[in-house]
């Protein structure tokens, strides 16, 4: 099982996305729910005064620091590629000028 998600999130940037992603997705949701607990409140009254509003700010500052958090594993994730000093690409094979029996490469 350990070495699965070594293998997972060592050559991946799905999980890093999906931090950004969930932050998006709860950033949205909790002003929606405050947009919806606006509407609920001018035309039914208040019926638990001060819930609705603390409910969708934590989910609000949930879900930014959850962007936040997105943000800085995308640079990590950038980090990490760099510091592997990985070959931008790869030579298949060379060609030498100085025999003349050589093709050159295609």
């Amino acid at each position: 099982m350990d070495l699965a998600k070594k293998g997972i999130l060592g050559h991946s940037y799905i999980p890093l996305r999906v931090i950004f992603a969930f932050g998006v997705a709860l950033s949205l949701s909790s002003i929606f729910a405050f947009m919806t607990l606006a509407i609920y409140w001018l035309l039914y009254g208040v019926p638990f005064a001060g819930y609705g509003s603390i409910v969708s700010l934590v989910l609000l500052a949930i879900g930014v620091v959850s962007l936040m958090l997105g943000v800085v594993a995308e640079y990590v994730g950038l980090i990490y590629e760099e510091v592997k000093q990985r070959p931008i690409y790869l030579v298949s094979e060379e060609y030498d000028p100085t025999v003349e029996s050589q093709e050159p490469p295609d």
